[in-house]
């Protein structure tokens, strides 16, 4: 359970520093929605705040060696989760994009 919802979070955590970026929002989102910079702004935070809290639980959980090991594992998983996602699946995102 504790690692299912480490990859959610990390899942959740770089699919919106994925859609914080210019590109890959105007792959995803529909063509009238736009990316402002406080959109921009909160969703590099979120993103970045989702990912350290995983690697805290991480940390805090198997302690700083195999925590680290374990979370880079992961966001490596999950990061090629994404990038298939958004070469293939785009519109998969869309929700994040609201």
């Amino acid at each position: 359970m504790l690692i299912t919802s480490i990859l959610v979070l990390l899942l959740l955590g770089f699919a919106l520093l994925c859609v914080a970026m210019h590109r890959n929002f105007s792959r995803v989102a529909a063509p009238s929605v736009y990316l402002s910079k406080q959109r921009l702004w909160l969703l590099r935070i979120s993103g970045t705040g989702l990912n350290l809290i995983a690697l805290f639980v991480c940390v805090f959980v198997w302690g700083v060696t195999r925590g680290l090991v374990y979370w880079f594992g992961s966001a490596t998983m999950v990061v090629f989760t994404l990038v298939v996602i958004l070469a293939y699946r785009p519109w998969l995102l869309r929700w994040l994009c609201r």
